[in-house]
């Protein structure tokens, strides 16, 4: 017998033999009860298509026996009437006309020898045909993918899984050095390789089947321990080396390594199995930037948890509160590592002690008594500037000392000017008019006069000598 398709609530869709017993089972994936169709409560044994069908034609015939004798006992009732009431009118007619009546009543029945009538039944199942022949069943739809298909599935399913691990391995040894760009670089590789993984996890339960992975690591995880090294207690640069080193020396093989990682604030282990030594993971291992030394941090690596959002909103609320600048009063170098555990709302449980203690117990306090010691000046400062009370000391030569206040003469516009300065007489400025210089005689544009002479004598042009 075939295969049984059944699909559960929760999406699962799953395949059981023909000849399970009962009419319910179980889902694989979630445990809910699943009802086989076809099946009747208490049925121990399946029923067979030729089963089913046999019923199915038992139920039509006896529905068929039901209307067939209902149409009958209708058929014989009317006939009855006719010829009741046929028989008080007509009695004569009716004696001689019967066989008549039987002719004419089409329809009926067959009227067969003594004027009595047949009833034809046409629900009745023709001879020779015990059995009524039900449509073939519609074939299966074809399969999305082959045997081949899905076990190349599986295998890359586990491969994505190995290349995730090993990536996250090359990028906290990345982050250990400061190596910040190649640290993004990975990390994005690791985002590839988990969108790999869930699209063939999405293609296989289409048809499915189910892959059970154990926990493995994922992208924003940090390593605190790894092959039995303890990183908290370590400086970045020796947690980087060790990390390193085991890339370095890394093999395929059935032996697992195990990781301590913190994933949104909370430690768990992870063991991780390379059984394979696929080309990407060979081509992951030998990866540049792993040749790069960086720049680690002197101090020991600390484990990163989530900075407190009420701390976070305190810090913000303290610097909104004073003018603005103040927070690039600070050192470079507290300037950066504020920016950055404020965007990245994460930290060591050192950088938490220093937001509490560097930048809101000291900070901030010599921040704001600067800025009411400013405040209070410039309310002092405002009246004496309304009254403008400056005043000027000269001191002479006898060494005696006078103090004054200076007054400035008012500014002189460009028409006051020429108001007031000198106008000339009217005769040397007719005399300064007619000191003009004359073109030479030959000159292009010149046309000869009298006795010799030119027209423009006395026009202007550059260059031209002057006349007395």
């Amino acid at each position: 017998m075939a295969r049984l398709s059944l699909n559960c609530s929760c999406g699962w869709n799953f395949f059981i033999p023909g000849t399970t017993p009962g009419h319910e089972v179980t889902c694989p994936s979630c445990g809910q009860v699943v009802r086989i169709p076809g099946r009747k409560p208490g049925q121990s044994a399946p029923q067979t298509a030729g089963e089913i069908a046999l019923e199915v034609n038992r139920r039509q015939s006896r529905v068929k026996m039901i209307i067939g004798a209902a149409i009958a006992a209708i058929i014989v009732v009317a006939v009855g009437a006719v010829f009741f009431l046929g028989g008080k009118s007509e009695p004569d007619e009716d004696a001689k006309g019967g066989d008549k009546k039987g002719r004419d009543l089409t329809g009926l029945g067959n009227s067969g020898p003594g004027g009595k009538s047949r009833p034809n039944n046409p629900f009745a199942t023709p001879p020779g045909n015990s059995e009524i022949d039900l449509p073939p069943a519609p074939p299966p739809p074809p399969a999305l993918y082959s045997a081949a298909q899905i076990e190349e599935m599986r295998h890359n399913v586990f491969a994505n899984v190995w290349l995730i691990n090993m990536a996250t391995v090359i990028s906290e040894c990345l982050r250990f050095r400061n190596l910040t760009s190649e640290w993004a670089q990975v990390q994005a590789d690791v985002a590839n390789y988990e969108a790999k993984l869930k699209h063939d996890l999405g293609e296989l339960s289409k048809v499915g089947t189910k892959v059970v992975l154990e926990p493995y690591l994922a992208q924003g995880d940090q390593i605190v321990g790894f092959a039995q090294r303890d990183f908290t207690s370590m400086k970045p640069g020796e947690a980087a080396q060790v990390l390193n080193a085991w890339v370095n020396n890394w093999s395929a093989g059935s032996a697992l390594e195990q990781a301590l990682v913190v994933r949104d604030g909370k430690k768990m282990t992870i063991y991780m199995e390379f059984p394979e030594a696929t080309r990407e993971l060979l081509v992951l291992t030998r990866h540049p930037s792993l040749q790069v030394p960086g720049s680690p941090g002197e101090g020991l690596l600390a484990e990163v948890v989530a900075i407190p959002p009420s701390l976070l909103a305190d810090v913000k609320a303290a610097f909104d509160a004073l003018p603005p600048g103040y927070r690039s009063i600070l050192p470079p170098v507290e300037r950066k590592r504020l920016d950055d555990l404020t965007s990245s709302r994460r930290g060591s449980s050192d950088d938490v002690d220093w937001l509490k203690s560097r930048i809101l117990a000291e900070a901030v306090p010599s921040f704001q008594r600067e800025a009411e010691q400013i405040r209070s000046q410039v309310l002092a400062l405002e009246p004496k500037l309304k009254e403008n009370a400056a005043t000027d000391a000269i001191f002479r030569k006898n060494g005696t000392k006078v103090e004054a206040r200076s007054s400035r003469p008012p500014r002189r516009t460009s028409r006051s000017r020429r108001a007031s300065a000198p106008r000339p007489s009217p005769r040397r400025r007719s005399r300064r008019s007619r000191r003009v210089r004359a073109r030479p005689p030959n000159s292009p544009g010149n046309t000869p006069g009298p006795r010799g002479t030119s027209t423009s004598s006395y026009r202007c042009w550059p260059g031209a000598p002057r006349t007395p």
